[in-house]
């Protein structure tokens, strides 16, 4: 992997790897290592889809992340009431106490939009800011708004 992106020009720096909960689970002691490894080349780890799967909280100061993704499901709770709004909330102070970078999946409207700002959330993804194009699409979205 690190050959490849050596190969292409791509600096550590550039890419973020994502790893679910369900790939913590396996409690593999080589992609620990891998996962250290990579991290002391530069690259980003993330956990993707937090609070969806059966992952325990341990798995955060463990392995070495340095991203948290909280997943869409509690994103679409902002402005509900529920449960599952005050979850998130609770996943956004954890993350910061253990000092992980949050992003924010699934943001479609301006009141998810605020309410993460609020509590302190810059990194989102979301239909809000543009819906799925393809890479031509994506270069002249780009140009548009730099």
């Amino acid at each position: 992997f690190h050959l490849l992106c050596q190969k292409h020009g791509i600096s550590a720096k550039q890419l973020m790897l994502e790893l679910t909960e369900r790939d913590l689970l396996q409690n593999d002691v080589n992609l620990m290592r891998m996962m250290k490894e990579l991290r002391q080349r530069g690259y980003s780890i993330a956990v993707d889809d937090f609070g969806t799967g059966h992952a325990s909280i341990s798995y955060l100061q463990h392995f070495p992340f340095n991203y948290l993704k909280i997943d869409s499901l509690f994103v679409h709770a902002i402005g509900t009431g529920t449960v599952t709004e005050t979850l998130n909330q609770s996943i956004i102070h954890m993350a910061k106490n253990l000092e992980l970078n949050i992003i924010a999946e699934g943001v479609e409207t301006y009141q998810q939009l605020a309410a993460l700002e609020e509590h302190g959330v810059y990194l989102m993804q979301g239909w809000y800011f543009a819906k799925a194009m393809s890479f031509k699409k994506l270069l002249e979205f780009i140009k548009r708004n730099t």
